[in-house]
């Protein structure tokens, strides 16, 4: 930018990337105060933001929406509940053959295997529940799908957050949109 090349500088992302804060560091380092609005609710920025940086007209653009995010299958109060405030803290469940835990009213995991455990990466202020699935048929009425999964995996929820399965086992999982589920090889 000190070549000053460029005259309108778009920045452009995903909602809730940090455009908005990203434009507010600039802000910062020109001496100027933060001008623009930035929150941890997703669409903050409902349409161009034109701010003048020095001799660089920069533009803040409103998030491209991901399709496959829980973000856009829950009400507003809901989403304000998932959505991390602060750092996460990993909540972690000892589980065995026939246990489920139930994360609030959005999804269920039944448990087939040895003995395991499974960390959660996802906001600390969510209710989870755990249960023996025979016992139990919470959530039942949502669609299901059966995942055998062979060595360490995550088990991500697009919008939410994402389990890591510490050994192998299969499961169960019980939610509204399926297609917001994706198993990778583990990441931590």
């Amino acid at each position: 930018l000190k070549e000053k090349k460029y005259k309108n500088v778009f920045i452009c992302g995903l909602t809730n990337a940090g455009k908005s804060t990203l434009i507010n560091a600039f802000l910062k380092l020109n001496g100027e105060k933060e001008l623009v609005s930035t929150s941890y609710i997703p669409n903050t920025t409902l349409e161009n933001i034109n701010l003048k940086i020095g001799e660089i007209n920069f533009i803040d653009t409103p998030g491209f929406k991901y399709e496959l995010s829980l973000y856009n299958e829950i009400g507003a109060d809901k989403l304000l509940k998932i959505l991390p405030k602060k750092e996460l803290k990993i909540k972690t469940f000892q589980i065995k053959d026939g246990d489920s835990i139930m994360v609030e009213d959005i999804f269920r995991i039944d448990y087939y295997g040895n003995n395991n455990s499974l960390n959660f990466y996802m906001n600390n202020n969510l209710n989870n529940k755990k249960f023996k699935s025979k016992n139990k048929e919470y959530l039942e009425n949502l669609n299901s799908k059966e995942y055998e999964l062979k060595g360490k995996k995550d088990i991500v929820i697009s919008g939410l957050g994402f389990i890591k399965l510490n050994k192998e086992g299969n499961i169960k999982i019980y939610m509204n949109n399926l297609n917001l589920i994706n198993v990778r090889d583990k990441m931590i």
